[in-house]
């Protein structure tokens, strides 16, 4: 139960930041907040797909171990996909 509060309220002030940023955002500066944006959200949903991985019961030490894995390479390719991104845009 801790957990869904503390999803909400970080949900919550994600999108305040990104309302507030809105009001700020220039065309020159729209990729950079698009990008930083994008990259928060992924960092979050990250953080709370290992904390939900990780308070199943019935895990063994290695389906911890395989799930955290698979995330931390999606985290990976995910990465490699936004700085080709950022690269290319300058």
């Amino acid at each position: 139960m801790l957990l869904g509060i503390a999803s909400a309220a970080l949900v919550a002030l994600l999108f305040v930041a990104a309302s507030i940023g809105g009001e700020f955002s220039h065309a020159r500066r729209t990729v950079a907040t698009r990008t930083f944006m994008s990259l928060v959200v992924f960092h979050f949903s990250t953080l709370l797909l290992i904390s939900l991985i990780a308070i199943v019961p019935s895990h063994t030490a290695l389906s911890i171990a395989l799930g955290i894995t698979l995330v931390a390479v999606a985290g990976l390719g995910y990465t490699t996909v936004v700085h080709i991104t950022l690269a290319l845009s300058i």
